[in-house]
């Protein structure tokens, strides 16, 4: 217990890096413009600004949605610092809470009582990702002050016990999938070196696509892509090779996402950015936040994002905007933390992670919602 104990403590302080890592690997969707019976229009009001080098044009136009009530889907008890990880299919949402006594469940998208698909003792969930047959998730142990150890196990989403894929003696999460492989960070912590892994689904060996550091992943049809914290937003092949440097020199880049034709990360000066995937025409702002970005995702057309306004319980705001930065709207204020966000064509899901305070400690009780509201 000890162990574990102190490895909670060290962990804290790399949760900006890790409640979020990039984009979830759901399919990407058209955000509609905003409809149904919690989505009223407003006649405009500012938004959030655009950026300070010609990058976005901010603020929310009017006719733009005012904000939606959000609808609470379940509760859970757990411990502040958690790690929250969701996943969604068409018809479900997949959540876990990683934590000593780590729990994966599954839950309609329209509410009703969640499925408990994985319960451990002592084991940490820290990321998870779905496919149409199986939930797949990465998987902490430590065995001592010194030793981190990992599985990626996989659960049948019609029942039954999961099975290890492949393991190793590093800390692993940022999980995503596509049709055919999963890919995961596994991390070092002693080195803080870092080590993007794949493994096809169907079988074979873990293979290393790039080792070094970086802080989150994203994808599309035939790359990835990392951002690292010494200011790089890098791209690799999919099926392996050199890593290129798409931009350099951002202010500690987390939460690289893409669409069809451009990357997009925060920084750590409260800043989204942009840049072509070619690397055209440099970096910009896509908006200035208001508060402190920690989650970032982009949907085709549009992103999502959570900021705090000052470092104090419930003062966390949940947004979107047009990718461009305009037409932003507030999904959701009064929040803890949103610490996990995806999205589908209609609606926004995230779990906010209640009674968060950066005064609080890795051992106080804490309870957790998972939410939704329309886009």
């Amino acid at each position: 217990m000890e162990a574990v104990v102190s490895r909670k403590t060290r962990l804290t302080l790399l949760l900006t890096a890790v409640t979020s890592m990039g984009c979830s690997g759901d399919a990407t969707v058209l955000f509609p413009e905003c409809t149904g019976p919690s989505c009223a229009s407003s006649s405009g009001g500012g938004g959030v600004g655009g950026g300070s080098d010609g990058g976005g044009t901010g603020g929310a136009a009017g006719g733009a949605c005012m904000e939606p009530a959000p609808i609470t889907l379940a509760e859970f008890d757990g411990y502040a610092f958690d790690y929250l990880s969701i996943a969604l299919d068409a018809g479900n949402i997949y959540y876990a809470m990683g934590n000593q006594g780590s729990r994966v469940w599954r839950v309609d998208k329209n509410g009703g009582e969640p499925d408990t698909l994985l319960a451990l003792s002592q084991e940490w969930v820290t990321s998870l990702a779905v496919d149409d047959a199986y939930v797949y998730v990465t998987i902490v142990t430590f065995p001592d002050a010194d030793t981190d150890h990992n599985e990626l196990v996989r659960i049948p989403k019609t029942g039954g016990a999961p099975e290890t894929l492949t393991a190793s003696e590093y800390y692993a999460d940022a999980l995503i999938a596509d049709a055919t492989s999963l890919y995961w960070r596994d991390w070092e912590f002693h080195t803080n070196q870092s080590r993007l892994m794949k493994l096809p689904k169907a079988g074979g060996d873990a293979t290393i696509l790039f080792d070094g550091y970086f802080d989150g992943i994203s994808m599309d049809d035939e790359r990835l892509y990392v951002a690292s914290a010494v200011g790089a937003v890098s791209v690799l092949p999919k099926q392996g090779g050199a890593l290129s440097v798409v931009v350099d020199g951002e202010n500690v880049p987390f939460s690289v996402c893409a669409d069809s034709s451009s990357l997009y990360w925060a920084t750590n000066d409260n800043r989204i950015r942009t840049i072509a995937k070619t690397g055209g025409g440099g970096a910009h702002d896509v908006l200035l936040a208001q508060g402190i970005v920690r989650t970032l995702v982009v949907r085709d057309e549009r992103m999502i994002w959570a900021e705090w306004s000052e470092p104090t319980i419930d003062s966390a705001r949940l947004l979107e905007s047009k990718t461009d930065g305009s037409a932003v709207r507030v999904i959701a204020s009064m929040q803890a933390n949103p610490a996990a966000v995806s999205s589908d064509s209609s609606d926004v899901y995230w779990l906010d992670m209640g009674h968060f305070s950066f005064e609080g400690t890795s051992a106080d009780p804490a309870s957790h919602a998972l939410l939704k509201a329309c886009h």
